[in-house]
C-alpha cells in the first residue's frame, strides 16, 4: 500500500501514527510480488481541511489483479480521515 501525505496548510503537520481502515480498499495480488491494496492521497490544505483520495486501482505502475472489492463504501474512509485534520 502507498500512502501519500501532503501538507499545504499553513501550519506544521505532526505525524506520529497512521491506522487505515483497510475495509474500504480493493485487495490485488501482484505475480510474484504477493498482495496489494489501492494506494491512499492525504492533502492537508488548510489547518482544518483535508482533501482523501483512494486510487481507483492499483498503485501507479503496477499490474495486478483484482481479488476482492472492498468491503466497506469508500466514504466511510473519507469521513474517518477528513475528522484527523479537524
Amino acid at each position: 500500500m502507498t500512502v501519500r501525505i501532503r501538507n499545504r496548510a499553513d501550519t506544521p503537520l505532526l505525524v506520529e501514527r497512521i491506522n487505515l481502515p483497510v475495509e474500504s480498499l480493493r485487495l490485488y495480488e501482484q505475480e510474484g510480488a504477493g498482495l496489494l491494496t489501492n494506494a491512499v492521497s492525504l492533502d492537508r490544505v488548510a489547518e482544518s481541511e483535508v482533501n482523501v483520495r483512494v486510487e481507483p486501482g492499483p498503485p501507479p505502475g503496477v499490474t495486478a489483479q483484482l481479488v476482492n472489492d472492498g468491503r466497506v463504501d469508500e466514504g466511510v474512509f473519507r469521513r474517518a480521515f477528513g475528522s484527523l485534520f479537524r
